[in-house]
């Protein structure tokens, strides 16, 4: 699954949309029930991911199973195969 490239931003009407692709052709999603704070998380979907890969990478192997750091790291890979449609 690929992720549209460029920042994420939202604009007055809640709209999610890359900055790097035309707007008018590439409205990511656009929150018609919910609040501002919605179409903020959003639109940070991708650098939490990225966060969530780096944080994945960086810890790999220092946590034992069984620790919380372990369940830690579990939790962040099952929401990284979920962000990329795949299951774990």
């Amino acid at each position: 699954m690929a992720i549209s490239p460029g920042t994420w931003k939202v604009s007055g009407t809640r709209e999610v949309y890359s900055d790097a692709l035309p707007r008018e052709n590439c409205v990511i999603a656009e929150v018609l029930d919910g609040s501002d704070e919605d179409a903020t998380l959003i639109a940070t979907a991708p650098n939490l991911l990225a966060a969530l890969k780096e944080l994945v990478h960086y810890d790999e192997g220092s946590s034992e199973q069984g620790s919380y750091g372990y369940e830690v790291l579990r939790r962040c890979k099952s929401a990284i195969a979920k962000a990329e449609g795949r299951s774990q």
